[in-house]
C-alpha cells in the first residue's frame, strides 16, 4: 500500500511538472504571437485580420515543436500535429464563446469574464494534450 501512495505522488508530481513546461511553453507561444503580429502589422503594414492570422499559426507552430520536445518529450508524427491542430482550434472556439457567455448571460465586466476563461480553458487545453494528443 505504501508503494502505491508513492508512485501516485510521483505520478501526481510528474504531472505537475509537465503542467508547468505547458504553461511556459504557451507563454512563449503568446508573447510569439503577439510580437509576431505587430511586427507584420506596423513594420510591414500587413492588414490586421492577416497580421494576427499568420502570427496565430507561427504561434502555433513555436507551441507544437515546445509542447512535442519540451512538455511531453514526443516526437511529431502528422497525427500528432493534427489532433495539436484540432485542440488548438477547439480552445479558441471555447474561448470566444465562454467569454461572450460570461459577458452577455452573466453580465460580467469582460476582463473578468476574459480572466476566468483564460485560467479555465489551458487546463482543459492541457488535459486534452495529454489524454489525446500525446497518448
Amino acid at each position: 500500500m505504501h508503494k502505491v501512495s508513492n508512485r501516485a505522488l510521483s505520478s501526481s508530481l510528474g504531472t505537475f511538472k509537465q503542467f508547468i513546461r505547458f504553461g511556459m511553453i504557451g507563454a512563449l507561444a503568446t508573447a510569439t504571437h503577439y510580437i509576431v503580429a505587430l511586427v507584420l502589422f506596423y513594420l510591414l503594414e500587413v492588414s490586421s485580420i492577416a497580421s494576427n492570422v499568420c502570427a496565430y499559426f507561427v504561434a502555433l507552430a513555436v507551441s507544437l515543436l515546445g509542447q512535442s520536445l519540451f512538455t511531453f518529450k514526443q516526437a511529431i508524427t502528422g497525427m500528432l500535429a493534427f489532433r495539436f491542430m484540432l485542440v488548438s482550434l477547439l480552445s479558441a472556439a471555447i474561448t470566444v464563446v465562454l467569454t461572450e457567455f460570461l459577458t452577455a448571460a452573466l453580465n460580467l465586466y469582460f476582463w473578468l469574464a476574459l480572466g476566468v476563461t483564460l485560467f479555465i480553458v489551458p487546463i482543459g487545453t492541457f488535459v486534452l494534450q495529454k489524454y489525446w494528443v500525446y497518448r
